[in-house]
């Protein structure tokens, strides 16, 4: 995927696939383009600061771009703030931190706040 098909999404973001129960603290677009080179499945969603989910589908090939393969869609199901707040405990307990019951936000902002104080600790 490249810059312009990133366009839409405000970083930072986070990387939710499923059945993993860490997440991906993603600090600008740059941050993506090195994550998408592991193993992503195609179940896996973004999170952005703003607070909007996007999923990752199928893309059609053509002969412009003939390596793309997935690509960032708005998701109809969004990610509510307790679930978001739920996912960021359990990342904080595979994690390490200890007492990850009393993490609480009541923003999506204070979510991206706290994952980036988890990945810089």
């Amino acid at each position: 995927m490249n810059c312009d098909e990133n366009r839409h999404i405000k970083w930072p973001a986070i990387l939710i696939q499923e059945d993993q129960a860490e997440l991906v603290y993603l600090s600008s677009e740059q941050d993506w383009l090195l994550e998408q080179q592991s193993h992503i499945v195609q179940s896996s969603r973004l999170l952005d600061a703003s607070g909007i989910t996007y999923r990752l589908i199928p893309a059609q090939r053509t002969q412009l771009k003939p390596d793309k393969q997935l690509s960032w869609h708005v998701s109809d199901e969004p990610l509510r703030l307790p679930r978001v707040l739920a996912l960021v405990r359990q990342h904080a307990g595979v994690s390490g931190h200890c007492c990850t019951a009393k993490l609480n936000a009541v923003s999506m902002e204070q979510i991206f706040e706290i994952m980036k104080y988890l990945e810089e600790s």
